[in-house]
C-alpha cells in the first residue's frame, strides 16, 4: 500500500455530511484546504459537492461490490451521460 501521510475515513455513513462536517471541525480545516477523492458519484462526490469541500472521482479499483454499490454504478451510469450531454462532465487526458 501507498501513504501519503493523510488520514482516511472509514464508516462515513455517505452521502449523509455529519461525519465529514465533524471531522472539518475537528481538525479546524477549512473547506478549501479538504478534498475527497472517490469512486462513487453518488455516495462520495455527492457528500464532498453538499458540504463544499473539492471532489475528485477515480475509477472504481475492485470488480468485487456489494449489490447496493452495483445499483448505485447503474444510477451513476445514467447520471455520467446525462452530464456528459449537457457537457458538465467530459473524460479528458486525466481519465481513461
Amino acid at each position: 500500500a501507498i501513504s501519503f501521510g493523510v488520514e482516511g475515513v472509514s464508516s462515513a455513513r455517505k452521502p449523509f455530511t455529519s461525519k465529514l462536517k465533524k471531522l472539518l471541525k475537528k481538525y479546524e480545516y477549512n473547506k478549501e484546504e479538504v478534498a475527497i477523492i472517490g469512486d462513487q458519484l453518488m455516495t462520495d462526490i455527492k457528500v464532498g459537492n453538499a458540504v463544499g469541500i473539492t471532489t475528485i472521482l477515480i475509477n472504481p479499483i475492485s470488480d468485487k461490490e456489494f449489490i447496493f454499490t452495483k445499483f448505485n454504478r447503474f444510477l451513476e451510469s445514467r447520471k455520467l451521460k446525462e452530464l456528459e450531454a449537457k457537457h458538465l462532465f467530459s473524460k479528458d487526458n486525466f481519465y481513461d
